[in-house]
């Protein structure tokens, strides 16, 4: 298992310099190799599902790489990840999420006192859209099946003691808060979860895993990095996904109960449409 995290974290890594552009090349052979291998025939959501997301993510990139709908595009206004619903500009991330249109970038960064990341341009580079943050921190973006894999990759220990914190910005009508040391949720206005910002994984030059946690401090998402003991460069790795559940209501729909009366699947049998012909008194359909 570490070898394949020190395979996974070497093709991250192709963003801090040019100097290991050839090696993260063939680790991404590697990579590719190694995920697919260790993926049982006809892998698909479900059995994805089932696995510790440090074991799931190597997989489910091989998947998007293997998919021409995950790969990124330009347009006139930018790059964009149709599959994810995202588009970038040097303001960030601007994603569409159950109607609403949210922005997301690496804010700041630093230990007790953070100093501002710098605005920049975004491009394409293969699977990703990445932004030079300045000072060896690129931050990147790449679409996977279960949602944005959102990524900072920060070459140089920064200076100080103390844990080293990332702040994400947010903008738009969504609020974050705090669901546990892995997990933000965004709420609208009635408090109700839109998506999450989860799955928090960071690893270092030797593929060894260090100890972070997530939080929510004036309203920005915290990412707090223990990397005493850590070898940099670091690839600090969450997710945002789009709530797994949306409850739809048919007031037309007669008052009786019958969860499941009819399904209907996705192509990849990852997600499902339930119908329940009375469900609130009204009826209803859950994804």
């Amino acid at each position: 298992m570490r070898r394949a995290w020190w395979v996974w974290s070497a093709v991250v890594l192709v963003v801090v310099a040019d100097g290991l552009a050839s090696g993260a090349r063939a680790a991404d052979s590697a990579r590719l190799d190694v995920a697919q291998a260790s993926a049982p025939a006809g892998t698909g959501m479900a059995a994805l599902d089932a696995l510790p997301w440090a074991e799931r993510v190597g997989l489910e990139q091989a998947m998007a790489a293997a998919d021409a709908r995950y790969a990124p595009r330009m347009d006139e206004t930018g790059p964009r990840l149709d599959a994810s619903g995202a588009r970038f500009s040097s303001r960030g991330a601007h994603v569409e999420v159950a109607g609403h249109t949210l922005t997301l970038r690496a804010a700041r960064l630093g230990r007790g006192e953070l100093r501002s990341l710098p605005s920049a341009s975004p491009s394409i580079v293969g699977p990703e859209v990445r932004t030079d943050r300045g000072a060896g921190v690129v931050e990147w973006w790449r679409s996977l099946p279960s949602g944005l894999e959102h990524g900072v990759t920060i070459a140089e220990r920064p200076a100080g003691d103390g844990d080293l914190v990332i702040e994400v910005a947010l903008e738009g009508d969504l609020t974050a808060r705090a669901l546990s040391d892995d997990a933000v949720e965004l709420v609208d206005a009635s408090g109700t979860r839109v998506a999450t910002y989860a799955h928090l994984v960071v690893v270092d030059a030797d593929g060894a895993r260090v100890p972070a946690r997530m939080g929510v401090r004036d309203g920005r998402i915290a990412i707090a990095l223990a990397d005493e003991h850590a070898r940099y460069p670091l690839v600090v790795d969450p997710l945002l996904i789009v709530a797994e559940e949306e409850t739809l209501t048919i007031s037309e729909f007669p008052a009786r109960d019958s969860f499941g009366y009819s399904v209907a699947l996705t192509s990849d049998g990852g997600r499902a449409l339930i119908g329940s012909p009375a469900g609130f008194d009204a009826g209803s359909a859950r994804v």
